[in-house]
């Protein structure tokens, strides 16, 4: 088995602003090297490549090449006399354009993807999860309100404590002069209370607040009511449902609740309402 103590690779996330993830980094270089039994024990990202068919990949070397080859393997060489310098380093490139018919056309096919839906290769991290926490947050807040709760709206920006999302959001509740989140996904006042203080919640996540400028709001407390006093959804779900919602029937929280039904049977999440 070769373990890796170091390994600067291409980031498999949908964009170059998260990390890379330590087993899909495994994973590429599985497929790459052929060998299943190989494991990275740390993954850290260099180049940055933005919008390379409609999203970022970070890479360690960035090239490119006439011949067509999947992958190429370099050895270093003493050239006086031709003879193999050992030290230990082997190179390989990559050929990103590569379209055959085997592990490594699938795996570059697949970081061309702009759907989920279109990907050949079905890998999932342990542990990891798409979060429909916007949804989730619009029923919980309908439900909330209909027992008579005033509700708003606790957000984080880049939290690298769940799972590195670029925003986490959950309904508040106000109980006592302390407020609560609502959020089944965290768990700080005990075992699946799914309740916790927002200062909890929020120290928790390890908010980095530097993804503004994908208009994200700062880690905080937000107003869940107009200035007249009427309930609005949060910006995230209403985004949804603007932009695929053809059932002029449903209300967003509605919306929300067949959204998050939809996604757990399709993993999709461009829900159109029926």
């Amino acid at each position: 088995m070769v373990v890796y103590k170091e390994m600067r690779s291409s980031n498999l996330d949908n964009d170059a602003r998260k990390p890379p993830h330590k087993e899909c980094t495994q994973f590429v270089l599985q497929t790459i090297l052929g060998n299943k039994k190989l494991k990275v024990i740390d993954a850290l990202a260099q180049k940055a490549v933005k919008s390379l068919e409609g999203r970022s990949v970070r890479l360690d070397v960035f090239a490119r090449d006439g011949r067509g080859l999947p992958l190429y393997h370099i050895d270093r060489v003493v050239k006086e006399c031709n003879i193999a310098f050992d030290d230990g380093a082997h190179i390989i490139y990559v050929n990103g354009k590569y379209k055959g018919n085997d592990p490594m056309g699938d795996l570059m096919h697949d970081f061309h993807c702009k759907k989920a839906g279109d990907k050949c290769i079905n890998f999932k991290p342990k542990g990891a999860s798409d979060d429909g926490c916007f949804a989730r947050t619009s029923v919980i807040s309908e439900y909330l309100r209909k027992k008579g709760f005033k509700v708003n709206y606790a957000i984080t920006n880049h939290p690298v404590g769940l799972d590195d999302y670029l925003y986490h959001i959950a309904a508040s509740v106000e109980i006592a002069d302390e407020h609560y989140v609502v959020d089944p996904m965290l768990n700080c006042e005990g075992e699946r209370s799914g309740l916790s203080k927002f200062s909890e919640w929020r120290d928790f996540q390890k908010p980095m607040n530097d993804c503004q400028k994908y208009g994200i709001p700062d880690t905080g407390l937000y107003t869940g009511y107009d200035a007249n006093g009427n309930a609005i959804e949060n910006t995230f779900i209403q985004g949804f449902y603007n932009r695929y919602n053809q059932n002029p029937s449903l209300t967003v929280p509605e919306y929300a609740e067949g959204w998050l039904e939809n996604f757990v049977k399709t993993g999709e999440r461009n829900y159109d309402g029926f």
